[in-house]
C-alpha cells in the first residue's frame, strides 16, 4: 500500500516536471529570434512529449516520437535553415503593425465565434 502511494507520487512529480518542461521549451521555441535555437527547442519539447508517453504506458509512440520527429524531421529542419544562411543585414524588417492588427481581429472574431 505505501509502495504504491510512493510510485504513484512518483509518477505525479515526474508528469508535473515533464509537462512544465515541454510548456517551458514550446514558449521559448516561439519566442526566440534565431532559428536554430527555435528548433533545439523544439526538440526539447518533442523529447519532453515522448517521456509523456512513456508515463501513458505508450513506449511505441514514444519511440516513434523521438525517431521520427526529434530525429528525422528536426535533422531536416535544421539542415534547411543552415542552408538557407539567413543573415541579419540582409533581413528586411516586416510592417509589425499591420500584422499585429490583423492578428488582433482574427483572434477577436475566433473568440467571438466561440462565444
Amino acid at each position: 500500500m505505501f509502495e504504491q502511494n510512493i510510485s504513484t507520487i512518483f509518477q505525479w512529480l515526474i508528469f508535473l516536471g515533464t509537462a512544465s518542461f515541454a510548456i517551458f521549451g514550446a514558449i521559448l521555441m516561439v519566442t526566440q529570434r534565431n532559428p536554430i535555437h527555435s528548433a533545439l527547442f523544439l526538440i526539447l519539447t518533442f523529447l519532453c512529449t515522448a517521456v509523456l508517453f512513456v508515463l501513458l504506458q505508450s513506449p511505441f509512440i514514444a519511440i516513434i516520437q523521438v525517431l521520427v520527429y526529434a530525429g528525422a524531421v528536426m535533422m531536416l529542419i535544421i539542415f534547411v535553415i543552415m542552408l538557407l544562411e539567413l543573415d541579419r543585414e540582409l533581413r528586411v524588417p516586416l510592417k509589425i503593425s499591420f500584422s499585429k492588427s490583423l492578428g488582433v481581429l482574427t483572434a477577436l472574431l475566433f473568440m467571438l465565434g466561440l462565444f
